[in-house]
């Protein structure tokens, strides 16, 4: 979640409008522009095939090819599904089912500050690889509980306007064992 800043420290009504929009992305970039500055966003909904879901793809050519479809300048990406290797084990904790064609495209090229996914209910949490926070954010656990807690965490902007690391202000780990 990108918290919105308070509303004293928006200078103009465009400012203050954009900051409170809420945009269904699908394979979209969305632009939050912060006093002149810009925080580039991009959402997309598919994910490698999963039962008769939506929005799936067959692994390979297909999602090889919607993962290189995003912009390399995003700073936050959202997805459905997560990368391979970053909240994406199952409950089982012996198999990982993200998609590997999202995580090389993360490393090698894209590089936001933040991934934001679902999907993997067991996954849910945060973990990095240096260079971006990977944020699995369901909601749900494995049994379909609403009571994953929200991940909140603050971007700033440098003076360059380069997009600095998630700063994490909540953030309370469910432990499954229990569930």
């Amino acid at each position: 979640m990108i918290r919105r800043p308070p509303r004293s420290t928006l200078s103009s009504s465009s400012a203050a409008s954009d900051v409170y929009k809420r945009q269904y992305l699908e394979d979209e970039l969305y632009e939050l522009d912060l006093h002149g500055r810009v925080i580039r966003v991009w959402g997309s909904p598919y994910q490698p095939e999963f039962c008769d879901w939506a929005f799936n793809l067959k692994p390979g050519d297909a999602t090889l090819a919607k993962a290189q479809e995003i912009p390399s300048d995003v700073d936050v990406l959202v997805t459905h599904g997560p990368p391979h290797g970053h909240g994406d084990q199952t409950s089982s904790r012996e198999t990982r089912v993200g998609c590997p064609d999202l995580m090389a495209e993360i490393q090698t090229r894209i590089q936001p500050a933040v991934h934001v996914f679902g999907h993997i209910h067991s996954g849910y949490g945060v973990t990095t690889d240096g260079r971006t926070s990977f944020v699995n954010a369901s909601t749900c656990t494995n049994a379909y509980q609403p009571i994953n807690q929200p991940i909140v965490f603050d971007l700033g902007l440098g003076e360059d306007g380069e997009v600095m690391p998630p700063v994490f202000t909540r953030f309370e780990p469910v432990q499954y064992d229990s569930m």
